[in-house]
């Protein structure tokens, strides 16, 4: 057996159903069938733009419907919803102020926005092909075998009393989590703060500079005159510290004297002068 994963848009498949092309008839056990509030579940996740779950088909030869193995009443709800058979249910928890505006409207009846973003939504299928009965049977076990695990719970934040008792050490995030890196400074970071222990200080040789730079710059009571106004200290403010000398000396002799600088640019000027009028004058 091998499988096709793709994602569908609702409109399509739709209408594959009403084209009878794809057969999502309730007739093969186990199957029960959904109440009218779960199927506006359905509807108000696929208008919230929540994920739902995918919907696995058999391949069949061309020109045989292909069978809908799990989904039935996923595609059922959402064929009535595109025929108006099923309206939106605003009322639906979490509260969501767009969807419960759209309480009681039926397709036909949501602004186009709305029903575009619902005839593009799309839904996952995956289609099997050159299945045996047992590796049917053993997929759809699976698909419907109950999964139990640990509810995700959020990370307190520092200082927060984690709900059901204290937090065990390390521990920030449910097991398995898959962001390793990110458990370990968090929980370094609760733990130091739990602890009550003072984060290492970093230290350089620039700190001793630094702290006289800060010092130098603190305000400071300044004496007055005899007149009021305040009396300046010279260097008062001085940031300690100096820029090192080059270590290369500078040998004047050889710098060039400023009496050949002004020659050589007296010449060039002339120079220029001389060119100008004698272009002027062959013109």
């Amino acid at each position: 057996m091998y499988v096709e994963r793709t994602e569908l848009e609702l409109e399509l498949l739709v209408a594959r159903i009403d084209r009878h092309e794809l057969d999502h008839r309730p007739d093969r056990p186990p199957f029960r069938s959904w109440g009218r509030a779960h199927q506006q579940r359905l509807i108000d996740s696929i208008l919230r733009n929540w994920s739902v779950p995918a919907v696995h088909v058999a391949g069949a030869p061309p020109g045989a419907p292909e069978v809908v193995l799990d989904g039935h009443e996923r595609l059922i709800t959402i064929a009535r919803f595109f025929h108006d058979d099923l309206a939106c249910d605003g009322g639906t928890t979490p509260a969501h102020g767009e969807v419960a505006r759209l309480h009681g409207l039926r397709f036909s009846d949501l602004p186009e926005d709305v029903r575009r973003r619902v005839r593009r939504f799309r839904l996952p299928v995956v289609t099997v092909f050159e299945y045996d009965a047992g590796e049917l049977t053993e997929l759809l076990a699976r698909i419907h075998q109950p999964i139990r695990s640990r509810p995700w719970i959020p990370t307190p934040r520092i200082g927060d009393a984690p709900p059901g008792g204290p937090r065990s050490e390390g521990v920030h995030r449910a097991s398995g989590s898959l962001e390793p890196i990110y458990d370990q400074v968090s929980a370094w970071f609760a733990d130091l703060a739990e602890s009550g222990r003072e984060p290492t200080r970093w230290t350089s040789p620039a700190d001793p500079g630094d702290a006289a730079a800060r010092a130098a710059v603190e305000p400071r009571g300044l004496d007055t005159t005899d007149a009021g106004l305040p009396q300046r200290e010279p260097r008062a403010h001085l940031v300690p510290g100096t820029i090192d000398p080059p270590t290369v000396a500078i040998d004047r002799d050889a710098l060039p004297d400023a009496r050949d600088v002004a020659e050589r640019l007296t010449t060039y000027r002339d120079g220029v002068l001389g060119a100008r009028r004698e272009r002027d004058g062959a013109g």
